[in-house]
């Protein structure tokens, strides 16, 4: 069981109220699963860096830091489940339109979903951000921030 902490991006386009989801490729462990952009944390690595990281790397995006907040973190031990030693940081990059993104060979697909229409087939840390619900907070702090 990976115990490994990760970092992870919720894309959110405030203007059509949509995120965006990469489907996994034949390449990676859990092909087919959709999911938000994101993974480990490299040795010394920061979340924050983590995530960027990550996002250039799955999707060619480089968010510039007031496009990037944080959203919150989840810990397994919090969440019940047995391999209690995860801890998944998360942030939301805004954007004012549907971005096409440049997928790395992580990634077959991507596609904007509204939040009542994300997949159910979604591998775990973006699961998790559903069930703590990290797509409302996104919201939320988009109208909070003035995003329209």
């Amino acid at each position: 069981m990976n115990t490994d902490p990760g970092a992870w991006s919720l894309i959110y386009c405030y203007r059509t109220g949509k995120f965006l989801l990469g489907k996994r490729s034949q390449l990676v462990h859990k092909p087919g699963l959709w999911n938000f952009f994101g993974g480990h944390l490299e040795p010394n690595e920061s979340p924050r860096a983590a995530v960027l990281r990550e996002l250039d790397e799955e999707t060619g995006l480089s968010p510039d830091m007031a496009e990037l907040q944080p959203l919150g973190i989840a810990r397994f031990s919090e969440l019940g489940y047995a391999a209690g030693l995860r801890e998944f940081h998360y942030f939301v990059m805004f954007t004012e339109r549907e971005l096409k993104p440049k997928l790395g060979p992580e990634h077959s697909l991507s596609r904007w979903f509204p939040a009542t229409a994300i997949p159910k087939n979604m591998n775990r840390p973006s699961s998790v951000a559903i069930e703590i619900g990290l797509t409302l907070k996104a919201q939320q702090l988009a109208q909070q921030l003035g995003l329209r």
